[in-house]
């Protein structure tokens, strides 16, 4: 069985840009379609490097945990606070 995106991320990063756009962005978890385990922090490293790409595009990024909807991690401009 595949994982599928939306429901078998651990973490998601919700990105708020300049122009007023936000966007939702969920973590790869896993190394391939048909892995057997999910690694959080490989995600985490993933959505890391993404906000480090478009970082200075964006106000605030903000880092959520999915399953208990708490903030991990903040960026404004691509820097952490």
């Amino acid at each position: 069985m595949a994982w599928t995106l939306k429901q078998d991320s651990l973490t998601k990063c919700v990105a708020y840009f300049a122009d007023g756009n936000a966007r939702t962005f969920h973590s790869l978890d896993w190394r391939h379609k048909y892995s057997r385990y999910k690694d959080r922090e490989l995600g985490l490293t993933r959505l890391r490097s993404l906000i480090q790409k478009w970082g200075p595009l964006s106000n605030t990024a903000i880092i959520y945990d999915n399953e208990t909807g708490l903030e991990l991690e903040r960026y404004e401009q691509g820097i952490k606070i």
